[in-house]
């Protein structure tokens, strides 16, 4: 059988190490699926994950010596792996070695350049964005191999467009972190003024301490923390904004739409590759009045014009099943395989 290795930084981390998990569970009768890992939470349950194999950088390096290359395929996540594993061993393998990028990154850090560079090393490059919303100088390093995969959403749609059933009305889940637009959020909120509505933050980062400080007084805003799964706020919420001022593919756009949230979203390319104008409300990505606008179109909409918006952006979604994304993945593996045969 072929060992699949998929290699990420922090697993109990973000979106990429979501759908490493997603795709690895999904394949144990497939191929034989290893993850390695930087570090990892003590919370995380391995016991979910009867059939993978999860094993530490350091194991990794004593293991490396006695594998058997002829029936292997690496699958590198994200490039943050460089931090912590050489390139130049993964370099004389390139033709079994998958990289992936998942962000718009910017080359604003010795650390981002030494990541682009490590591209320029590899043949098979994998997204979930195509290669038109990277910037130039990445769309150069790609070259012809690269390949665009969509992600899956973990969470089963809710077959109706009800919402009755809500009990909150804003939502945010993600990173606290300037990028991520929560202080333009929390700036919209305070501005909105209006204690019958409520919002709720779900996640942590740098800014948690300072944001939890400074709003922990707000009556009618709650902060939540970290979640190792959050979809009973995506149940009970009437919305979710993503302020982000960049995405990769907006995960937690889609995971909240499964459960029917409305969505506001920041008006980027990657946001717009999904949605249309009348499917979600936009606002100006670091516009904090412009968000405050979007939040009250959003408290204006009727019960009519809210059950229309879903209609039209749970569409995009039919497609982001996991059979879909792992048949996806699938082919790649085989075709990888055979090419190095």
């Amino acid at each position: 059988m072929i060992k699949i290795f998929h290699f990420t930084s922090n697993l109990s981390g973000g979106g990429a190490e979501t759908q490493l998990l997603l795709l690895a569970k999904s394949l144990t009768n497939v191929y034989q699926n290893f993850v390695v890992y930087n570090t990892v939470n003590d919370s995380f349950p391995f016991n979910d994950f009867p059939n993978i194999k999860f094993i530490s950088n350091s194991e990794f390096l004593m293991l490396k010596n006695s594998l058997n290359f002829n029936n292997l395929i690496f699958h590198i996540w994200i490039p943050d792996v460089f931090t912590h594993l050489s390139p130049l061993f993964f370099f004389k393998f390139r033709k079994i070695t998958i990289l992936g990028v998942r962000n718009k990154y910017r080359l604003n850090s010795i650390k981002r350049i030494y990541q682009f560079l490590c591209y320029f090393f590899f043949s098979n490059i994998v997204s979930n964005t195509p290669s038109s919303i990277h910037n130039y100088f990445y769309r150069l390093a790609f070259g012809k191999y690269f390949l665009f995969i969509p992600n899956a959403i973990k969470y089963n749609s809710l077959l109706h467009n009800d919402l009755n059933f809500k009990k909150f009305e804003l939502l945010f889940v993600g990173r606290f972190e300037m990028h991520k637009g929560v202080l333009d959020l929390l700036n919209s909120f305070t501005k909105l003024n209006d204690a019958s509505v409520n919002l709720k933050l779900v996640g942590t980062g740098s800014l948690f301490k300072s944001i939890k400080n400074k709003f922990n007084k707000c009556s009618n805003l709650e902060i939540v923390g970290y979640l190792d799964d959050p979809i009973d706020y995506f149940y009970h919420s009437e919305c979710l904004i993503l302020p982000s001022y960049y995405e990769g593919m907006p995960n937690v756009a889609f995971e909240a739409l499964s459960q029917n949230c409305i969505l506001i979203l920041s008006d980027i390319p990657q946001n717009r590759l999904w949605f249309t104008v009348d499917s979600v409300i936009y606002f100006k990505p670091g516009d904090y009045l412009d968000l405050l606008r979007a939040l009250k179109l959003f408290l204006s909409l009727s019960l009519e014009q809210k059950r229309y918006m879903l209609s039209k952006s749970k569409s995009v979604i039919k497609k982001l099943t996991i059979e879909n994304y792992s048949n996806q993945y699938i082919r790649l593996y085989k075709n990888i395989y055979e090419k190095s045969i």
